[in-house]
């Protein structure tokens, strides 16, 4: 099956506690991976195997482009999926300060560093040196 089988139809996959459905069709996984991917929403490979960091890709896709159908798949979601383009996509601002953190991120930034944002989105960074520079109890500011 394709997304493009969705489009004008009732059909629904559900996503809410089990996304089984797309699982076991590895070819709508693949073409929902690769739209992911392209969208900037999915890092991972677009391998067919649908498990739970596409369906979390998914989800925030379907959030940020308001689909309505948070708890499965349907042809609003396939519709947006498929004619949405990469430069439609925004990402919420981030507010940033002078803390360490906000400066660690801005450098982050500067370097074109990828920065996930989101619900269940993580950045660790490993800043060498930072933990003897922390504990010294210094206060002068970093050179980033």
């Amino acid at each position: 099956m394709k997304l493009q089988n969705f489009l004008d139809t009732n059909l629904r996959y559900p996503l809410q506690y089990n996304f089984e459905a797309i699982a076991s069709d590895r070819e709508l996984a693949q073409q929902i991976q690769t739209r992911l991917k392209s969208l900037q929403y999915l890092d991972s490979v677009a391998d067919g195997n649908f498990g739970p960091i596409s369906a979390l890709a998914l989800k925030n896709f379907q959030k940020a482009a308001e689909c309505n159908e948070l708890d499965y798949l349907g042809a609003v979601t396939a519709k947006k999926l498929i004619e949405t383009k990469p430069e439609q996509i925004t990402q919420p601002p981030l507010y940033l300060g002078s803390d360490l953190a906000s400066r660690i991120v801005k450098y982050m930034q500067k370097q074109d560093y990828k920065i996930f944002q989101g619900e269940q989105y993580y950045n660790i960074v490993y800043v060498e040196g930072l933990a003897d520079y922390l504990r010294l109890g210094t206060i002068e500011p970093l050179d980033f």
